[in-house]
Order: C-alpha cells, then sequence, then structure tokens
C-alpha cells in the first residue's frame, strides 16, 4: 500500500506539472486555447462570443465581424446576461480586460459580476453596477493567479446589454478602435512577480516526490509497466482513452485530497487533477 501511495503521488503530481499549469505569456489568450469553450446566453442577437476576443499574436480580433460585438438585440430588454470560458484543463489567470457597450446604449444602473469556479462552487471575483460595462473597459491585474476551468461574466436585468472587442478594428467605421491601448477581451497568465519561483518550486516538488519503478514489488496495486507507461506518456486525453483509466481514475480518486495538499504548497491554489 505504501508503493501504491508513493506512485500515486507522482502520477497525479505528473498530470498537474505536463497537463494543467500554463507558464506566463504576455502573447497567449486564454480564451483562445485548444481546448478553450466559449457559450454565451445569447443565441439569437448580435455577434458571436468569438467576435470580441483579442489576440495578440496578430494583434487583431480573432475573427473580423461587423461591430466586435456580443450580446442581446438592440433594445431589447433580458433579467440576465452571461459569457463563459470553460476549460477541459485548468488554467492560472492573473489578467482580464473586458469591454464595454457602445455609448449609445449606456448601462449606467447594470449590475455585474465576474465569478470563478473552484470546487464545484462560484468564487466572485469582482462586481458592481455600471462603471466599466457603461462604455468603458474593465481592466483588472489580479495580485495571485487564480486556477480555475471556468470563468463567468454576468450581468442583472439590462437592455441592448452587450460586451465588445477594445484595441482593434471591426468591418464598420463605428467600431474602429485600434488606437486604444488597453485591448479587451483578454483573459491571460502574465509573468509576475516570484512566477519564476513558484515554477521551479513545482518543479522540485515532482523531483522530491521520484521513485525507483524498478524496486515495486509484484504485489504493488499498480503494476510497475503500468506506471512507467503512464509517466512517460504526456498526452493525457491518451490515457483517458485507455481501457485502464477507469480503473486507476477510482483509485487515485482515494488519494486526491493528500496530492492537493502537497501541489497547494507550491501553487497556492487547489488543482483539479482529474474530472469527473
Amino acid at each position: 500500500m505504501k508503493n501504491f501511495r508513493i506512485a500515486s503521488i507522482l502520477i497525479f503530481t505528473f498530470f498537474a506539472l505536463n497537463a494543467q499549469v500554463n507558464l506566463p505569456d504576455a502573447s497567449i489568450n486564454l480564451a483562445l486555447s485548444p481546448d478553450a469553450e466559449l457559450i454565451g446566453s445569447v443565441t439569437n442577437g448580435r455577434g458571436k462570443p468569438i467576435d470580441i476576443f483579442y489576440n495578440p499574436q496578430t494583434e487583431n480580433y480573432e475573427t473580423k465581424s461587423s461591430f466586435a460585438e456580443y450580446g442581446v438585440s438592440y433594445n431589447k430588454a433580458v433579467d440576465t446576461f452571461y459569457l463563459k470560458i470553460k476549460w477541459t484543463s485548468a488554467k492560472l489567470i492573473n489578467y482580464i480586460t473586458l469591454g464595454g457597450t457602445y455609448p449609445s446604449q449606456p448601462q449606467t444602473d447594470t449590475a455585474w459580476k465576474i465569478s470563478y469556479l473552484k470546487n464545484g462552487k462560484y468564487i466572485v471575483l469582482d462586481e458592481g453596477v455600471g462603471g466599466w460595462i457603461d462604455s468603458g473597459i474593465y481592466e483588472n491585474n489580479i495580485p495571485k493567479p487564480i486556477l480555475t476551468n471556468e470563468l463567468i461574466i454576468s450581468t442583472g436585468k439590462s437592455r441592448s446589454i452587450h460586451f465588445r472587442g477594445r484595441g482593434s478594428n471591426a468591418r464598420y467605421s463605428d467600431s474602429f478602435d485600434s488606437e486604444t491601448e488597453t485591448k479587451a477581451v483578454l483573459i491571460q497568465l502574465l509573468p509576475y512577480e516570484d512566477s519564476n519561483n513558484e515554477i521551479a518550486e513545482l518543479k522540485e516538488k515532482v523531483s522530491q516526490l521520484k521513485i525507483d519503478l524498478n524496486g515495486l514489488e509484484a504485489k504493488t496495486q499498480i503494476q510497475a509497466d503500468v506506471l512507467k507507461t503512464i509517466i512517460s506518456d504526456a498526452k493525457y486525453n491518451k490515457l483517458r482513452d485507455s481501457l485502464k483509466f477507469d480503473v486507476l481514475k477510482k483509485k487515485f480518486k482515494l488519494l486526491e485530497t493528500f496530492i492537493i495538499e502537497n501541489i497547494d504548497k507550491a501553487t497556492g491554489d487547489q488543482i483539479e487533477l482529474i474530472d469527473d
């Protein structure tokens, strides 16, 4: 059982380091990551969620649309409106920007909230009434990165509510905005103080937990050859498709709390190691 516990620690840590912890990179908008899913509450309004996201690599919006906006139809009243970004693998985030409505559609009394998912519950990151959502730009440099696989921006009762991209040009002149310095919408992990140290500490944690697989006895619950296959294969999706995964997953879940406590010391946030 001791060997099983040590082996499980190594595997969980391997997943966290290789499959889930993104590194700081100002050129990447995490909302445009391959594993990101953009979900909005409006399907027959104006624009699509992808229309408002800025790509730092191209220095333009990800898609060329009419007005770089997403929301309800003009003058339509709604009780709630939201935009959600979901990731298959949890992301570290410390920088968020959002674009408020066009000036012709004021939102001075509109309540808004930005939340992220942690341990199955939504944690409010920020909230307010009016302000940036009324033709302005929201910019949040988060002092300590949050770790989540779901971020949601929502509003209360409103009329003509929408979000817009900022800092580039859409098709029509009303949307020409390339001179705006703060770009939006961005979801990023920017370089931050002690980021290199935290990454180094996480790698050191992995190093400390390494074991000699050849020393595992035959009676160990997980055979050494299975462990070697898992550890040598960084493709998490391939593992998920394996017939062995369901059995391993049940065993690993029993030790998840222990693993999270150890990894928390290096990252400061909980890492969701295996999806339900």
